[in-house]
């Protein structure tokens, strides 16, 4: 009994080791590092609010902000194509890492997103299931614009 007891705690210990921690990096763009904190700390997901402004959606929490808002372009989607381009298909060294870009769109959410698919399906290696396993997946959240019926 005591050996099987043993087992099992060793079990439960090598799997933990190997599942990936489900951190949330909240508002990730407003810390002083973004993206490569999160990323550095292996987080589950990484959010960032976004408004879409003359065709370019701006990380910003709030509309005053949107004068000095960096483009989600820039902040998120460049770098995590490079580290793409760095690691051969992954975002980082560890090839099985695998986090979330929540983006929670703020207002014009039927126009954010077609905009985001204009820009997420020019790097379909890095975003996308079908063609990589491991992709940053894009998650969205906040205004999907109006249902469908």
């Amino acid at each position: 009994m005591k050996l099987f007891l043993l087992c099992m705690l060793f079990n439960l210990a090598c799997f933990l080791s190997s599942a990936q921690s489900l951190i949330h990096a909240h508002n990730d763009y407003q810390k002083p590092e973004p993206l490569t904190n999160a990323l550095r700390n292996k987080v589950f997901s990484i959010e960032a609010d976004i408004y879409l402004s003359d065709n370019r959606l701006l990380v910003a929490h709030a509309k005053k902000e949107l004068a000095t808002a960096p483009t989600l372009d820039s902040l998120y989607l460049m770098p995590i194509i490079e580290l793409f381009r760095r690691y051969n298909g992954a975002i980082s060294e560890d090839s099985s890492y695998s986090p979330v870009l929540m983006i929670d769109i703020k207002e014009n959410g039927e126009a954010a997103i077609a905009q985001l698919i204009r820009l997420a399906s020019q790097h379909r290696s890095v975003f996308d299931r079908s063609i990589n396993a491991k992709p940053v997946q894009l998650l969205i959240s906040g205004d999907r614009g109006a249902p469908s019926t």
